[in-house]
């Protein structure tokens, strides 16, 4: 009778145990799995991948078209970053666009390019809309992601963007 009890002691230890080291596994497992933030704008990736690497945020950053069919860059991290990322998203949204020049032609485009591309600068010519959703022109945005970027960027902009290259009217 006495082996027997302790017989069934050492299964419910040994079950237990068992049950502790399953839970402890499935924790890490499920922590191991990545959530990713996504965005078609390859410069809005990277700004948050330089914000979360100065803030000692673990993450990998897979530019657009890494993954095959993968249409927009994305920076991944751990779940338990996920309240960090949406704080660092919130950070680069009061700066990121808050450099722009409306174009007024082609011209003016295709000088904004060249200057920007030549001091490889972080920019995207977009498409703007009026009101009622018709198309309204371009825009030259030179992205920041800090307050002194935008500072910055506004000195570039008045000094070194390109003045009057408009196309002539014939």
């Amino acid at each position: 009778m006495c082996v027997f009890a302790r017989l069934d002691s050492l299964t419910q230890a040994a079950t237990v145990s068992l049950f502790i080291i399953t839970f402890f596994v499935q924790g890490c497992a499920r922590e191991d799995k990545q959530q990713c933030w996504s965005d078609p704008n390859q410069y809005y990736i990277d700004a948050l991948s330089k914000r979360l690497t100065k803030n000692g945020i673990t993450h990998s950053l897979h530019p657009k078209g890494s993954v095959p069919k993968e249409e927009e860059a994305r920076v991944c991290y751990l779940p338990r970053f996920s309240p960090d990322v949406k704080k660092e998203n919130r950070e680069i949204d009061n700066y990121f666009r808050e450099v722009a020049a409306v174009l007024r032609d082609s011209c003016e485009e295709l000088a904004y390019v060249e200057w920007a591309t030549k001091e490889k600068l972080p920019f995207e010519v977009v498409d703007t809309t009026s009101l009622d959703g018709k198309r309204a022109g371009r825009m030259f945005n030179l992205y920041s992601i800090t307050p002194e970027d935008v500072a910055l960027n506004r000195q570039k902009l008045l000094d070194h963007a390109p003045r009057n290259k408009r196309c002539v009217k014939k």
